[in-house]
């Protein structure tokens, strides 16, 4: 389509103008109709705010109700809103990265971590969000390691930890556990009804799910779930530890103890359901696995309750597709000895029948029966609960599709290609390409010609696909685009019969391309060598590459 003016699109997408979209040119836009993905493509001569790439997104998926990407060509300053977007590309759960960002003109920029253990998390993330820049039409960030920085952290944390009165450290301590509490201060209780431990906590608690690292003076509003004890039997030493939820996140919380007095008081207090207030710092924990963990300096009284749901609908339903814990990866509904919590749920909202639908299983129905038993006994007929017994089943194809397109020819009295891609990705409908294409011909068993060409994809190869393909951007860096070579072995392999182990993946590729460059239809006969394992040895439990050429004591170098 030839270029046109965004605005004229505005309205008929119902979205009032702009300014900043006012020069913005509309280049074109691909619609997958399977996928439900359109793909429009602009271009700028001064980057539009971040209000506007959202306001005209939203607007562009409720007009087409499919999910719309925007790519952008800025051609003007590279600069201008970047750190808007980077923070609305930054996963919110390293938003802490977001002060860390430093602007130094369209080549430079970068964000500070101040230690190693920062640089690996972010490293995991950064290609993810600097493709999303460019798709916008920013450069990419780099991550720059501040030791300097580092240096100064550390000495302000000694320092203001050498300020601290810390107790007397008794002789002979048994561990290092024991050696880490005794350098705590000495906390008093202060007389104050509110009060469980410690001071009267001031201040608004903040949410569990935004604590990632260590931190200092924190407060949260939690339930717990959870009690444990440990006593040393060589000393003093005793810690309580807490199982804490505030249903955004979860935690380990402990509370260091002296006196058998104030351990015998809180384990009193602290019940499991209690809903209490606590304040504390965070530090990363080796005994708890290096989990980060709560560390309590003050407990107080919390008025917070748990919302209990009710059913108050005069005409109860009946719900015909309850799962429990005994559908693996789907449900937590408790099942025990006792009875199943769904079911108990049920009865709760004053329900009278609830059908249990585990996948692929029956293992609750014995609970829920002695359950019900239990809970009918001595109840009218008319005030019986029932339980609905089934179960949800998987059905599978069994015409598993090793040869695609398959014809009369005996493959090997025929001349055929065997086939292998490396690719930027693993979606060639999201916008990945294939950088390798290696393959041979084969016929009466023997090697008659080879093909192998590196491809120059159009955006950088990922650190992550390089380790996998030993591919480097070095290395494709003056080879010929896909399309050309993609022509090429297309001509190459003429419409003998191909063969690929996982064929789906490489196929989609070539299909890919067929339609991209607009090459026709890919008509080729193709087998699957791993859907072929999969029928031939049905016992073994791998069918990679490896693991079949082991099998069949075939020489195999990865």
């Amino acid at each position: 389509m030839e270029d046109i003016k965004l605005e004229k699109y505005l309205n008929i997408i119902h979205m009032e103008m702009r300014e900043d979209l006012k020069n913005v040119l509309l280049k074109k836009v691909l619609v997958n109709k399977e996928k439900e993905k359109i793909k429009v493509y602009l271009e700028c001569n001064s980057m539009i705010s971040l209000d506007s790439y959202i306001a005209l997104k939203e607007s562009f998926e409720s007009y087409f109700n499919s999910n719309v990407f925007l790519f952008i060509v800025n051609k003007g300053d590279r600069s201008l809103y970047l750190e808007d977007y980077f923070n609305y590309f930054l996963p919110s759960y390293i938003s802490y990265f977001k002060e860390r960002l430093k602007i130094n003109g369209e080549n430079n920029n970068y964000i500070t971590v101040y230690n190693h253990g920062e640089q690996k998390q972010l490293e995991e993330y950064i290609d993810e969000i600097n493709a999303k820049l460019e798709s916008v039409g920013y450069l990419t960030i780099s991550i720059f390691l501040d030791e300097e920085a580092r240096k100064d952290i550390v000495n302000q944390i000694s320092e203001d930890f050498n300020k601290v009165n810390y107790a007397e450290t008794p002789v002979n301590i048994a561990n290092s556990e024991e050696k880490r509490f005794v350098r705590r201060k000495k906390i008093k209780t202060i007389d104050n009804e509110n009060v469980y431990y410690g001071d009267l906590i001031e201040g608004e608690p903040i949410n569990l799910s935004s604590i990632v690292l260590e931190d200092n003076d924190l407060i949260v509003e939690c339930e717990i779930f959870g009690v444990d004890v440990f006593e040393s039997s060589k000393s003093n030493f005793k810690i309580i530890t807490l199982k804490i939820t505030d249903y955004t996140d979860s935690m380990y919380a402990k509370i260091f103890l002296d006196s058998e007095s104030e351990l015998s008081r809180l384990v009193g207090i602290l019940k499991v359901g209690k809903w209490i207030l606590l304040k504390g710092n965070t530090k990363r924990d080796k005994y708890a696995h290096d989990e980060i963990v709560f560390n309590v300096t003050s407990i107080n009284v919390s008025n917070k309750k748990n919302e209990e749901v009710i059913d108050d609908s005069d005409v109860k339903r009946v719900e015909l597709h309850a799962h429990t814990m005994m559908s693996a990866m789907d449900a937590v509904c408790n099942v025990s000895k006792h009875g199943v919590a769904t079911v108990e749920q049920a009865i709760k909202f004053g329900h009278k029948a609830v059908a249990i639908t585990d996948h692929s299983g029956c293992q609750a129905f014995p609970n829920a029966y002695n359950m019900i038993l239990d809970y009918n006994k001595n109840r009218k007929k008319d005030e019986h609960f029932k339980v609905l017994y089934g179960t949800e089943l998987t059905l599978v194809d069994d015409n598993i599709e090793i040869v695609k397109r398959s014809n009369e020819a005996i493959l090997l009295d025929s001349e055929f290609v065997v086939f292998d891609l490396e690719t930027t990705g693993f979606n060639a409908a999201a916008g990945d390409s294939i950088i390798e294409i290696g393959a041979v011909k084969l016929k009466n068993g023997e090697i008659i010609d080879k093909f192998d060409r590196l491809i120059k994809p159009p955006h950088e190869i990922s650190k992550r696909i390089s380790d996998v393909t030993s591919i480097t951007n070095e290395m494709v860096a003056d080879c010929p685009s896909e399309e050309e070579v993609v022509k090429e072995f297309i001509t190459w392999v003429k419409d003998l019969p191909m063969v690929a182990h996982n064929a789906k993946f490489d196929t989609s590729f070539i299909e890919m391309c067929y339609k991209k460059y607009h090459l026709g239809v890919f008509e080729n006969t193709v087998i699957d060598t791993l859907a072929l394992s999969r029928v031939l040895d049905q016992d073994a439990t791998r069918h990679g590459l490896s693991a079949i050429t082991k099998r069949y004591s075939v020489d195999f170098d990865e």
